[in-house]
């Protein structure tokens, strides 16, 4: 019962730690998870911005939105005046040198399996699809796995 109790709590903590959203769109199944240990305030990732959405009420907000954009990864939240949710194509730590500090963003990353390149030929690697846990998109001409 103690080990059973100590893995318990362990979990319940863990998952209060990780915001996770999942679910299928259009058949296409996707899990992102977003620790607590990446939601870092007064800075934000430039220059990965696939995706910008205005008078977004807040936070909580914004992470269902790059769930829903197949190519993110992470998000920027302006809190102070403008409410407005930019949508990553990258996490800060695939590319630390545009992690920029910015007054009055929250950064938030999801666990990317992405961060390393794992799709060849210019492919387009996708976070949270498939067992593997990412998808290659490949370019014309090109098919495969990676």
């Amino acid at each position: 019962m103690g080990v059973a109790l100590h893995y318990g709590i362990f979990f319940m903590l863990y998952m209060h730690s990780l915001r996770i959203c999942f679910g299928c769109l259009d058949g296409n199944c996707r899990v992102l998870a977003f620790p607590s240990y990446f939601l870092i305030a007064d800075k934000c990732l430039e220059s990965h911005t696939i995706l910008i959405v205005q008078h977004v009420p807040d936070m909580g907000l914004c992470e269902p939105l790059c769930y829903n954009e197949p190519n993110c990864v992470s998000v920027n939240y302006e809190i102070q005046t403008q409410r407005r949710c930019e949508l990553n194509n990258s996490t800060h730590r695939a590319h630390d040198e545009d992690f920029l500090g910015r007054r009055g963003c929250l950064y938030h990353g999801a666990i990317s399996a992405c961060d390393n390149p794992r799709c060849h030929n210019n492919g387009t690697c996708q976070s949270g699809f498939t067992e593997k846990k990412y998808r290659c998109l490949c370019p014309s001409g090109f098919t495969g796995e990676h």
